[in-house]
């Protein structure tokens, strides 16, 4: 009787850390964060289209686009402010379209550029409900090999920091810009990243992706976003 009851307490026992084995194993995979509200995400296409495009009530119907350059935005405050980047706005006349992530397409219009860095602000027109917004995340507190998603307006791609302090050059209005103390990750991105959100494990924003690197694309560069919060919430506030 001893025998068979310590048989089963050691049964026992190995049950529970199959069990917490299964959940710790199953936690550290499933880290891709979740940024949606019901049917919709803060993740956006960012496009640039050409003057012959026409906007009917604030939305440019899908047989009239004509994009000319496109990339990834996300909302930051639920009446349609987005960040993006600026290079995917060619020209101070370019007409700019959101598409939102339940297809909807919204005349959009350009408030504000960082005068250094790599960022643009639009305001989202025609919006008649409220949408969700990406969470803002002070940078600072990241550590090297820290998890990472890289997101865009149609995928998102997994890895780790792997640097704080990157510098790179990029073609810019006006010519070469060099940027630095950007943060560099192994999620392997596309040029439909740029302008979307770099994520922790939490679906915060940390950053906002620029670019990969030409000389190893599974290497991917973004904004911190301790560089730019300030800028976004003045953005806020004066819109």
């Amino acid at each position: 009787m001893a025998q068979r009851k310590r048989f089963n307490i050691m049964a026992g026992v190995i049950l529970l850390i199959i069990v917490v084995a299964f959940f710790s194993i199953k936690k550290s995979v499933d880290t891709t964060p979740v940024m949606k509200t019901g049917n919709l995400s803060p993740v956006v296409q960012v496009v640039a289209v050409s003057s012959s495009d026409k906007f009917e009530n604030g939305v440019i119907p899908s047989s009239k686009i004509n994009a000319t350059l496109s990339g990834s935005g996300f909302i930051v405050r639920k009446d349609g402010l987005v960040v993006t980047n600026k290079h995917l706005i060619p020209t101070a006349g370019t007409k700019l379209s959101v598409i939102l992530s339940n297809g909807e397409r919204h005349e959009a219009t350009l408030i504000r550029e960082h005068p250094t860095l790599d960022i643009a602000i639009l305001r989202v027109d025609g919006v008649k409900e409220d949408l969700p917004i990406a969470i803002p995340k002070d940078s600072e507190n990241l550590k090297i090999g820290d998890s990472v998603t890289a997101v865009s307006f149609e995928d998102k791609s997994q890895g780790i920091l792997t640097s704080k302090n990157r510098e790179i050059e990029v073609e810019a209005k006006g010519g070469i810009t060099k940027m630095s103390g950007l943060l560099e990750t192994t999620a392997k991105t596309e040029a439909g990243f740029s302008g979307g959100p770099l994520l922790n494990t939490q679906g915060e924003v940390i950053g906002i992706n620029l670019a990969y690197s030409a000389d190893n694309q599974e290497k991917s560069v973004a904004i911190p976003m301790a560089s730019v919060i300030d800028f976004i919430a003045e953005a806020s506030l004066n819109d």
